[in-house]
């Protein structure tokens, strides 16, 4: 164990070495016996003891009061003093000095012990609170925050740089004022004085904070806005001796917090704004926020919804299945990335509604990448996937038309020959003869096998409506009235007089609103209700399906025994039917009839409720037009006739049936061919009265190029065009394309005849 270091300065010499042998005796080190203040500053300077024993009389200029105060001034040692004099005057110089103790000569080896080990103590003890000051000074001196203790009365004790930068005032001159002068604090929003936390903690006793929006005023007037606490200091019986303060400038933090308030409000408005829905969850997958089109879309208010597990805001069906989905976060928490949902998934609303969705769902990581949620984001797809379904529908009426109105045409070309031979044998039969009743029959199924035909060419690529502004009042009237004559069902008819007219071909709508009025009937075969009703909308009361633009809906709704679900998908497929006769085209042309004039038809219904058709229509800008009167008969005459068709029973028929009546007739099959007669027949100055001329020639030059063709030869030729494509606009206004008359096939003798001299009187 080191031994205490010891310095004695006495100076006689006698005196001072008995001191050392009884120090040394008792334990200690003597480092050194001096006789002057002088030697003793110097020596304690080198040798730095852990104590002095220093006499107060000494030889020289400094005696030993003198001399012991430089020593603690200047380097902190201790001293005890050892004198023959005890009076006042001398005490009291003494005690200027900070002395660790007094001995009184004479003394024995117990006093000088106790009052050596008492002074080496006291400075120990001394030099550690020394040191923990230090510490706890240069810590609060080194921290960010701002530190500011007081005494019990509220007067400045201590302050760190931090609150020597923020008050203004330098702990010198703020040393020993009130805190109020200091540390001068009001509420931001009122400017009022705000309380002083020093005189609440000595009135609490505990730990208190400061108000929010609280200012300091620092010394040149700059408001800053803080927060702090102040707590009690309390000594060792627990009273207060004072307070210690500490806040911190927020500037920054306010900045920071007001950034990410704004940050969050676009955050907020963004998915307010947007289009899609999108749910928030956290990892457990319990909602913790809804945008505004997920609450329209789920049917689940935020208040409501947050906090609850996703499966029950969120419930999703297979549309295929009819099973529950995977769980969409429970996915993104498997997968760790962004996944989309199954396909054809149903989400059911809270009301029990089903929309098909289409939707993404992707993990929420922080910055360090810890999971934080989910966000899933998802739109109603179910408009999109009805208008779809109208295309696909679209399209494979149009695969089908195509083919249909091929086989039509070519199917027509045989009803021309069969039902001029028919015509032909029944007049050499002779009226009321047995064989003319025979042929009649035939004749009769001949013009139904027409009729099929027709409904092929109506969605066919030919089948092209040619439209005119008419009533559909009157058009629905007119069909409602021809289709249910003799049935027994009860039809209530709500047809206004304002409803606007409508661009339509009036044939084929006749076509599309009989169709549904037969429907309507065969579903109530012992009698029922038809609601037909018809009214003005605009293209906001059916979104999606049509363009913008004013339309006239027509709705039929009848009681009948409805359709049940999974045939409602097919209603309007071509073939499909559920009755036991019929061809299943009826609905079909009614789709495609509407579809070409840019409307749509729609159905909703149940078994057991009825079923309800609606079809929209454009409406026209302009008035009806009235109906004209019809052509006047005219009376027969012959000429020299240019017959072409590609088809050889055709040819035949009309070059027989035109020559019994008394024309010259000759055929082409081709418009290259006839284009080369008829240049014949002019250089011989014996040219054609007329031309009869077919539309469609496979693989040649058909009646329009021919007849253009021919114009260049003559341009006064008169052409009549004929078509197994009876809907055809050029069979609607042949005039338009260069025609004097029109005839679909097939057609009968008689009116064969009649526009052949309608065409040669032209």
């Amino acid at each position: 164990m080191t031994r205490q270091r010891i310095l004695v300065v006495e100076d006689e010499r006698i005196v001072g070495l008995d001191l050392q042998e009884a120090l040394e005796e008792l334990g200690y080190e003597v480092c050194a016996v001096v006789p002057s203040g002088e030697e003793a500053i110097e020596r304690a300077t080198r040798d730095q003891p852990d104590l002095v024993l220093m006499d107060i009389v000494l030889a020289g200029e400094l005696d030993g009061i003198d001399a012991a105060g430089r020593i603690w001034q200047d380097l902190g040692l201790p001293v005890v003093f050892l004198t023959a004099y005890a009076d006042d005057a001398t005490l009291d110089r003494a005690k200027r000095t900070g002395p660790f103790g007094y001995l009184v000569k004479p003394f024995d080896e117990r006093e000088l012990r106790t009052t050596v080990e008492m002074a080496l103590y006291r400075h120990r003890m001394e030099q550690e609170l020394r040191r923990s000051r230090l510490w706890l000074s240069t810590t609060l001196r080194s921290i960010g925050d701002a530190v500011i203790a007081t005494g019990p009365t509220g007067r400045v004790q201590f302050m760190n740089g931090v609150a020597e930068r923020l008050t203004g005032w330098p702990e010198g001159e703020a040393s020993g004022r009130e805190l109020t002068e200091v540390f001068d604090i009001v509420n931001e929003e009122t400017g009022l004085p705000a309380e002083n936390p020093v005189a609440r903690v000595l009135r609490e006793g505990g730990v208190v904070g400061l108000a929010n929006h609280t200012a300091l005023l620092s010394r040149d007037g700059t408001a800053t806005p803080i927060a702090d606490s102040a707590a009690p200091i309390k000594g060792p019986s627990g009273e207060i001796e004072g307070v210690v303060m500490v806040f911190r400038d927020v500037t920054e933090e306010r900045r920071a917090q007001l950034a990410l308030a704004a940050e969050k409000e676009l955050l907020q408005t963004t998915l307010r704004s947007i289009g899609d829905g999108v749910i928030v969850t956290d990892p457990e997958g319990r909602v913790t926020s809804l945008n505004a089109a997920a609450r329209a879309i789920t049917g689940w208010p935020e208040a409501e919804a947050r906090g609850r597990r996703l499966t029950e805001v969120f419930p999703l069906l297979d549309e295929r299945t009819r099973e529950p989905c995977p769980d969409p976060v429970s996915r993104v928490l498997e997968s760790g990335g962004v996944v989309g949902l199954s396909d054809h998934p149903l989400l059911v609303a809270r009301d029990g509604g089903e929309r098909s969705i289409s939707d993404s769902g992707a993990p929420i990581r922080d910055e360090e990448g810890t999971l934080l949620g989910v966000v899933l984001v998802f739109r109603d797809v179910t408009q999109r996937r009805r208008i779809e379904e109208e295309l696909r529908k679209v399209q494979k009426l149009e695969s089908i038309g195509l083919l249909a109105g091929g086989i039509a045409h070519d199917f027509n070309n045989i009803l021309v020959a069969i039902l001029g031979n028919i015509g032909y044998a029944r007049l050499r039969a002779g009226q009321g003869s047995e064989i003319d009743g025979v042929l009649a029959d035939a004749e009769k199924a001949s013009w139904r096998a027409k009729d099929l035909t027709a409904q092929l060419l109506t969605f066919s690529r030919g089948g092209a409506p040619v439209k005119k502004t008419c009533s559909a009042v009157e058009l629905v009237r007119e069909s409602v009235a021809l289709s249910l004559r003799g049935s027994p069902v009860h039809c209530e008819l709500d047809l206004p007089e304002e409803a606007w007219p409508v661009e339509a071909d009036p044939g084929q709508m006749t076509q599309v609103f009989s169709n549904l009025v037969i429907n309507a009937r065969q579903a109530m075969p012992t009698g029922g209700h038809l609601a037909v009703r018809v009214r003005n909308l605009t293209r906001d009361e059916r979104r999606g399906l049509l363009p913008a633009g004013r339309y006239v809906e027509v709705g039929l709704r009848d009681s009948g025994i409805g359709i049940s679900p999974q045939h409602l998908e097919q209603i309007f497929d071509p073939y499909f039917s559920t009755k036991q006769t019929g061809s299943g085209l009826g609905l079909a042309i009614c789709h495609s009839i509407v579809t070409r004039h840019g409307g749509a038809i729609t159905v909703e219904s149940e078994l057991g409720d009825g079923t309800t058709f609606r079809v929209l229509l454009p409406a026209a800008t302009a008035a009806p037009e009235s109906a004209g009167r019809g052509a006047q008969p005219r009376a027969a005459c012959t000429g020299r006739l240019l017959v072409m068709d590609d088809d050889d029973a055709v040819r035949d028929l009309l070059r027989r049936s035109l020559g019994r009546r008394g024309h010259r007739v000759s055929d082409a099959a081709c418009g290259e061919e006839a284009f080369d007669l008829y240049r014949a027949a002019l250089d011989q100055d014996d040219p054609f009265g007329a031309v009869l001329l077919d539309l469609t020639i496979p693989g040649g030059m058909g009646g329009l190029e021919a007849l253009g063709r021919l114009r260049e030869l003559d341009p006064q030729v008169r052409a009549m065009v004929l078509s197994g494509y009876s809907n055809d606009p050029v069979l609607a206004d042949p005039h338009s394309y260069g025609f004097q008359a029109a005839l679909s096939k097939p057609f009968d003798l008689n009116a064969l005849i009649e526009a052949v001299a309608t065409l040669l009187e032209a």
